[in-house]
């Protein structure tokens, strides 16, 4: 690895409301409050696009603390695709639509493993467990 994508690149890096993940700039925000109601869009301020395109970054993911849901795009989509807008007391931002952004689901893990109180069935008989080989009899 070069020193110069490590310094570029590094993954626990503060960069204006969000952080850099390789060559992601990534934003976790709570979608009741942030996304931007009409039309539904996700906003990035004007100045962390800046500092985005400085440190050739290339792509912006943007994640729903409340639900996990994750919203991805390539900057040259975003810079396509996006519109400036002026909220209250925000400094200027760019929104994009919510449809133009792909949306990742956060991953569903689902254990096999017995909850407490359950046997599992063996041949239709319950198994008892033993610490000798061939178990209880």
């Amino acid at each position: 690895m070069n020193n110069t994508t490590s310094s570029k690149f590094n993954k626990s890096e503060k960069l204006g409301h969000g952080y850099i993940d390789g060559d992601t700039f990534g934003k976790v925000i709570t979608a009741e409050n942030q996304f931007l109601k009409y039309p539904p869009a996700i906003c990035i301020s004007e100045d962390d696009l800046t500092q985005v395109m400085r440190r050739g970054l290339h792509h912006i993911q943007v994640t729903n603390q409340i639900n996990g849901d994750m919203y991805s795009t390539s900057l040259d989509d975003f810079l396509s695709h996006s519109f400036p807008i002026q909220r209250g007391n925000c400094e200027p931002q760019r929104a994009m639509k919510l449809e133009d952004w792909a949306k990742v689901s956060p991953l569903v893990y689902e254990s096999k493993a017995l909850k407490a109180g359950q046997v599992r069935e063996n041949d239709g008989k319950p198994r008892q467990l033993s610490l000798f080989e061939g178990g209880a009899k």
